[in-house]
C-alpha cells in the first residue's frame, strides 16, 4: 500500500516568522516592539488561529469570522476542491473552493463561520478535506460559538483618557455593561530571604514571608501580584495565595515564573481571610541574602462605581455585530496602579469580565 506520507500532495508550511508573529499576540512577546512591528507591516497575523497549521481552532467563535491558510502542492500539477464536513449547526464557506496548483506552487484559501443554531458555549468538530481525486488532505476543524467576545484585559497608562473596546455579539437581544472600580490597590512591602533549597512549602521563615488579607463578601475579582520594578534587585520571587476561612489553610492559586512578575487572579473569591506567601526563589546577589518588595493586591464589588471610569455601551445588538465600548476615566492619582472591570450582561445576565489595569504615571 502507497505510503501517503511519502506523496502527501498539499502541505500546510510555516516558518520562523508565521511562529514568531504568534508569539508577538502575546502580552509578554520574547521580541521587540520595533521587531513585532516589522512582522506586522510584512502582513503577518497576531491572532493564534492564522497561525498556519493543518488543524483549524477557533476558541472564541463569532458569526462572521474568518480563518486564512496557505497550502503548497509538494506533488505533480493537480485542481484539489473542497470538501466541508461542517461542524453542526454551523455553516462553512470555502474561498475559492478549488485550487488549481502547479508543483512547488502556493496558495491561500478563506474559511468564512456563520452559526446556524449551533450551542453557544461549547465546542464543536468537523472536517475540511482537500482532494483531487486521488489524495485527500485533511484538516480537523474545532469551534466554540460564544455568546459575547471582548479582550480579558486591557491595559493603558495615563491619569485619564478615552479608550475603545472592540467587542462582538454571538446573540441577538439586550446587553449591558456594568462598571467596577477603578481601585488602587492596598501595597504591603515586605522582606523575604532567598530559599537557599529552592523547595517551596507553607510557612513563614527560611525563605518564605506572609501577608494576611482580609476578602470582604460580594466581589467579582480579585489580584495579587508582584512586578520586576517593585524589588530591590533582579530577583526571582514566585507567589502563593491560601484561604483560610477557619484554622486551615487550602492554596487556590501560584504564579512561578522565571522573575519576579507574578500575578494570580481570582473570580468571585470567596470572602475571608487570605494568606498570601512571597517565596525567595532566587534573589540578587548584589542586594544580599535576600530581596525587598512590595505586594500589591485589588478587589472589586459587584456594586461598586467609584466616579473615575465610566463606559458607554449598546443595548440591544444582533449576532455578528461588531461593536465597541466607549471608556472614559479620570482623577487618577499619580504614580499608582488602577484597577478596575467592565462586567458583560447579555440578556442582562452576568457573563464575563474585562479587567481594565490603569498605570497612572
Amino acid at each position: 500500500m502507497p505510503n501517503a506520507a511519502i506523496g502527501p500532495g498539499l502541505v500546510y508550511d510555516s516558518d520562523v516568522f508565521d511562529h514568531a508573529a504568534f508569539l508577538c499576540g502575546l502580552r509578554f512577546a520574547p521580541y521587540s516592539a520595533e521587531e513585532c512591528d516589522s512582522l506586522a507591516a510584512a502582513g503577518y497575523s497576531f491572532e493564534p488561529r492564522e497561525l498556519n497549521l493543518p488543524s483549524i481552532g477557533v476558541s472564541r467563535l463569532i458569526t462572521g469570522d474568518t480563518v486564512t491558510r496557505r497550502v503548497t502542492n509538494v506533488g505533480p500539477p493537480a485542481t484539489y476542491r473542497a470538501e466541508v464536513a461542517a461542524p453542526g449547526g454551523l455553516d462553512i464557506l470555502v474561498e475559492p473552493a478549488s485550487l488549481s496548483l502547479g508543483t512547488n506552487e502556493t496558495a491561500s484559501f478563506t474559511l468564512t463561520f456563520s452559526r446556524r443554531g449551533a450551542p453557544l458555549d461549547q465546542w464543536t468538530f468537523g472536517e475540511l478535506v482537500w482532494t483531487d481525486g486521488a489524495k485527500r488532505v485533511a484538516s480537523p476543524i474545532a469551534v466554540a460559538p460564544i455568546t459575547l467576545r471582548a479582550p480579558e484585559d486591557v491595559y493603558l497608562t495615563g491619569g485619564a483618557g478615552l479608550f475603545e473596546i472592540p467587542i462582538a455579539f454571538g446573540f441577538t437581544g439586550d446587553y449591558a455593561a456594568g462598571v467596577h472600580g477603578l481601585r488602587a490597590p492596598l501595597v504591603e512591602p515586605g522582606f523575604v530571604e532567598e530559599d537557599e533549597t529552592n523547595r517551596f512549602s507553607f510557612r513563614f521563615d527560611a525563605g518564605v514571608s506572609a501577608h494576611t488579607i482580609e476578602m470582604p463578601p460580594n466581589q467579582i475579582f480579585a489580584r495579587f501580584a508582584l512586578f520586576d520594578d517593585e524589588t530591590d534587585g533582579q530577583d526571582d520571587l514566585d507567589l502563593y495565595v491560601f484561604h483560610c476561612p477557619g484554622n486551615a489553610c487550602v492554596q487556590v492559586a501560584e504564579s512561578g515564573g522565571f522573575t519576579s512578575e507574578e500575578r494570580i487572579d481570582l473570580v468571585f473569591p470567596e470572602p475571608g481571610l487570605y494568606t498570601v506567601l512571597v517565596h525567595g526563589f532566587d534573589t540578587d546577589p548584589a542586594g544580599g541574602r535576600g530581596a525587598y518588595y512590595n505586594l500589591f493586591a485589588w478587589s472589586l464589588g459587584e456594586e461598586d462605581y467609584v466616579g473615575n471610569l465610566d463606559v458607554s455601551a449598546p443595548l440591544a445588538v444582533t449576532e455578528g455585530e461588531r461593536s465597541t465600548l466607549e471608556l472614559e476615566w479620570r482623577g487618577l492619582a499619580p504614580a499608582t496602579r488602577y484597577l478596575g472591570a467592565i462586567s458583560h450582561h447579555p440578556e442582562l445576565e452576568p457573563y464575563s469580565l474585562t479587567i481594565v489595569e490603569i498605570t497612572s504615571p
